[in-house]
């Protein structure tokens, strides 16, 4: 009989056996309706099954590697085939008893891993219900291969939910801040990657071994009147411990709204200071009326995103907004936003800087802009040339419009981005689109 079968062929699934395999573990198959997943892992020796009730069969231990949502669906499809197995269970949100009473299994083993299992480095939460100690020994085997286990009561799985589940996360939110400050000081993307991950790695290295509190290794970094002091004081005045406690206290919350749970506020957190730092867009934002039909989409055999953007201003200085149209796959997305008071220039910036935020992973771009002052600044090396001499001009004046550059600059490093000239007012279908959405919407912020 094998010993571990595994419903949901994921990455946390391919994780977990990988870490499996390479401590000589081989009794493990996986269940899952793609076809190409089971392939993959056909092809590292496992046994792959498209049927739940077939992998069941030959399994006592089956683990739930699905997404929560897809939990009921499972079940019907397993029928009595769960009834009597022993469960491990890494559904966020799901309880055990839950899990248990749905499935008819005689006992369920609880797991919050993280996603740093994919390389064998995740903290891993594990709660019991009803398991015998041969099971809790194998639930530890099991996920000690993928890195660090933790056990704890079920009452404070939410916890580790906010902490370690969802706290990779807040961990990688922080190294990208890092790296967007270090491309707007002149760095190259690829540089301030290397830097950033080299930091927390050294860090975590540091504070692990050190053994001694973080607050104790801040103060060894912080030199009275040094640069670090005053970097540590921005961060307080902000708020910014505040607001990660915030943000796991509001995961804690998610995760038990999901298991059916009231909502249990946070004692002891004290409310986040305000963050002084520039909105996404300032004023209102909003999808602009469309005064004609949009034209064809364009559409790249291969796979390139195009993107039409362009500004407008009535007074330059006025009331201003920009547009921007997203092609790609055959499907096309249009935004656009208003400032009250602003300049032709930044709507023209700030269209481009919108739509490439609008892109969730690095993407080869083709940008067509009427600006030929975001064009020539991007093509002519103006804007590489900025960043190298500190964001000041050949003049030895501050750039101009230095938060949008700077924004734009890290944009471009993430991207493969061709700016391209467009012809304004030259009959080309998607500028002139983009012209009477910006238009159309300071029309409808100032009539």
């Amino acid at each position: 009989m094998i010993q571990l079968g595994i419903i949901g062929a994921g990455k946390m699934a391919q994780a977990i056996v990988d870490g499996l395999l390479a401590r000589g573990l081989t009794s493990v198959a996986v269940c899952d309706k793609d076809a190409g997943r089971l392939e993959y892992f056909k092809g590292r020796g496992v046994a792959a099954f498209d049927s739940v009730s077939e992998l069941c069969r030959g399994c006592d231990t089956i683990m739930l590697a699905v997404k929560p949502q897809n939990f009921d669906e499972v079940c019907a499809e397993a029928g009595c085939a769960l009834a009597g197995k022993n469960l491990i269970s890494v559904m966020a949100g799901k309880r055990a008893e839950t899990v248990k009473a749905a499935s008819g299994a005689a006992s369920v083993v609880r797991v919050m891993p993280n996603l740093a299992a994919v390389v064998g480095r995740s903290v891993s939460f594990i709660s019991y219900l009803d398991v015998s100690d041969a099971g809790k020994a194998k639930a530890r085997e099991i996920f000690s291969a993928i890195g660090q286990v933790e056990e704890i009561g079920e009452d404070r799985m939410d916890a580790a939910t906010a902490v370690s589940g969802s706290g990779i996360a807040y961990v990688f939110y922080f190294m990208q801040a890092m790296i967007d400050a270090a491309v707007k000081m002149g760095f190259k993307y690829a540089e301030a990657r290397r830097i950033a991950l080299g930091v927390f790695d050294g860090a975590a290295e540091y504070g692990n071994k050190s053994g001694e509190k973080f607050d104790t290794l801040i103060q060894n970094v912080c030199s009275k009147g040094g640069t670090t002091e005053r970097a540590i004081g921005v961060l307080k005045e902000n708020g910014v411990a505040a607001m990660i406690e915030a943000a796991a206290f509001a995961a804690f919350d998610r995760s038990a709204e999901l298991a059916g749970a009231a909502k249990r506020a946070p004692r002891g957190v004290g409310a986040a200071a305000p963050i002084k730092a520039v909105k996404p867009a300032a004023g209102t934002k909003a999808k602009p009326k469309k005064p004609v039909a949009a034209p064809e989409i364009i559409r790249l055999s291969d796979g390139t995103v195009v993107i039409y953007t362009d500004g407008a201003c009535s007074g330059n200085p006025g009331p201003g907004a920009w547009a921007a149209a997203l092609m790609a796959g055959g499907r096309c997305k249009e935004i656009g936003g208003y400032e009250p008071e602003t300049t032709n220039n930044r709507m023209e910036l700030l269209g481009a800087i919108r739509a490439l935020e609008c892109l969730k992973r690095p993407s080869k771009v083709k940008l067509y802009s009427d600006s030929a002052y975001l064009v020539n600044a991007v093509r002519l090396g103006w804007l590489r040339s900025w960043q190298s001499n500190g964001w000041r001009s050949k003049s030895k004046t501050d750039v101009k419009n230095i938060d949008l550059w700077q924004a734009l600059a890290v944009l471009l490093e993430r991207h493969d981005v061709e700016l391209i000239k467009a012809e304004g007012h030259s009959g080309d279908a998607w500028n002139e689109r983009c012209d009477q959405q910006a238009r159309a919407l300071i029309k409808a912020h100032t009539s």
